[in-house]
């Protein structure tokens, strides 16, 4: 049987083409315009610490969404860093607790040897009577961050001298524009002990840091109390020579750390006497007295804990390679973040509600990933109002939803009911103060729409629908050319069979 193809037919093709096309009245099943000034805006508000920070993953805001999952792959949670007005430095890290390729590269001309070897250092008790000091020992202060430890037994007590001594290097040239670098964390500091840091050149002239539980600043102050994370810099030429020798430093030999008048447990991450400049930890932002946004560098930390900087990319270049431990920044989850899995939408045109034009409902599943590498604090579930509360038919939430739970088979005895709670548009409600990492939320919105916000809250080229992100207008061009396209690949089937067919093939 042959396949005439005539004018006739290509009507009939292009009417039902037209048919397929035009969209049915009634409920539509798509995607959310997230954006949309009606959509909902549920949020999960919490600090998040990711065990690890690899600063080649990059540093800006996008990037420290960036973490390992259990399966060692890089993805990104579905959170992004909280950088409101009110929150001027959102990442916060223990400055110590960074394993760079730098930290421990000290002496730099001497193949195979660090500072942060422990084979490299020898400890002298002979001024000690009371107590002695263990051997220097290699530790981590976190996982992959090297550090050396100096710990005495416990028994120190007032005119005992503990000394470790470091001198595999030299150090010839531009002594004095050389700075003592030195991170540490102090977990054992008897009141009244003292800990001294000493650069020391050939004939006996030093420049000295110190730890003293009875000092507070000064140019060779390092720390005073327990605590981790204190970073020392000062350029030798800017300290006190103490004139063992001629008075006159230059050619470095040797450092030495003395534990003095009680016990002391240090950890050393960081030693270098070779750099010309300061490593730069980041920049802080800040507010002064006339209520103005200022900025200044951190380069030292008198005070145990955390620092907190207002970007990844104030880290100085030295940090290019460097991997941060714990990173913590105070983070937003937010549905334009959420998978497509876990949304579902349903627009439909109804009259059931006089002077709205049509209904949406909603379905969003989010929370905090539950992953190894993450851990939370101050969570907390909360959303501000984004519509007139005459708009809002319910909401309802779910706690503890399984991510392999198709979000339309929960059971009505899951549901609480939420819509008490939204009493005004740009209300702040707390929707759950008790969230458990992998704990899944959903919450189910039902709204009534004016034309307005009923075509802008469908997602563009969402399944069934015709909004786009340009218009209404612009949409429905997009939607009438995607409808030519469709016949006119009807038709060229059809011409390409009926000439088949009209030579017998």
């Amino acid at each position: 049987m042959k396949f005439k193809f005539n004018s006739q037919t290509a009507l009939a093709v292009l009417l039902a083409a037209i048919l397929l096309a035009v969209p049915v009245a009634g409920a539509v099943v798509g995607g959310v315009n997230w954006s949309a000034d009606a959509a909902p805006a549920p949020e999960h508000h919490y600090d998040v610490t990711k065990s690890v920070h690899k600063m080649d993953w990059g540093v800006t805001d996008e990037d420290a969404r960036k973490y390992e999952n259990d399966e060692g792959d890089v993805v990104k949670m579905e959170a992004q860093v909280n950088q409101s007005s009110d929150l001027l430095n959102p990442y916060s890290f223990t400055a110590t607790h960074v394993n760079d390729s730098d930290w421990g590269a000290f002496p730099h001309e001497e193949e195979n040897v660090s500072a942060l070897d422990a084979g490299e250092w020898s400890v002298d008790n002979a001024g000690a009577t009371s107590g002695s000091g263990n051997a220097a020992a290699n530790v981590e202060v976190a996982p992959d961050v090297d550090a050396i430890r100096f710990q005495t037994d416990g028994a120190m007590a007032g005119g005992d001298t503990v000394v470790y001594t470091f001198s595999n290097f030299s150090v010839t040239s531009d002594e004095n524009k050389r700075f003592m670098q030195v991170g540490m964390d102090i977990d054992t500091l008897d009141s009244g002990t003292i800990v001294e840091v000493a650069v020391i050149d050939e004939d006996g002239d030093e420049k000295v840091g110190e730890v003293n539980t009875s000092r507070s600043s000064g140019e060779d102050f390092i720390a005073n109390a327990t605590g981790d994370g204190y970073v020392f810099q000062r350029q030798l030429g800017e300290m006190t020579t103490v004139a063992n020798g001629d008075g006159t430093f230059d050619n470095i030999e040797s450092v030495e750390v003395r534990v003095i008048d009680g016990d002391a447990d240090i950890s050393v991450s960081l030693l270098n006497l070779e750099k010309l400049s300061k490593y730069q930890l980041g920049i802080e932002k800040y507010e002064n007295a006339d209520e103005d946004i200022k900025t200044r560098e951190i380069y030292e930390v008198k005070t145990a804990g955390a620092i907190s900087v207002h970007s990844l990319s104030t880290l100085g270049s030295w940090a290019d390679d460097a991997e941060i431990r714990d990173l913590t920044f105070s983070a937003i989850g937010t549905a334009d973040l959420t998978g497509d899995e876990d949304i579902m939408a349903e627009f439909e045109q109804t009259d059931k509600y006089p002077g709205y034009h049509g209904t949406a409902t909603i379905y969003v599943r989010m929370g905090p990933e539950d992953s190894y590498d993450l851990s939370y604090a101050n969570a907390e579930f909360v959303e501000e109002q984004q519509v007139t509360e005459d708009r809002i038919i319910s909401v309802e939430l779910a706690e503890g939803v399984s991510e392999d739970t198709e979000l339309e088979n929960i059971s009505d005895s899951e549901w609480s009911d939420k819509t008490s709670l939204y009493t005004g548009e740009g209300t702040n409600v707390t929707l759950d103060s008790t969230i458990q990492p992998g704990s899944l939320h959903v919450v189910k919105y039902e709204l009534k729409l004016d034309e307005e916000q009923f075509m802008a809250l469908q997602q563009s080229q969402s399944a069934g629908g015709f909004q786009e992100d340009g218009g209404l207008l612009a949409g429905f061009m997009n939607w009438i050319m995607a409808g030519f396209a469709t016949i006119a690949g009807s038709l060229a089937v059809l011409t390409k069979f009926g000439k088949s067919d009209d030579t017998g093939a």
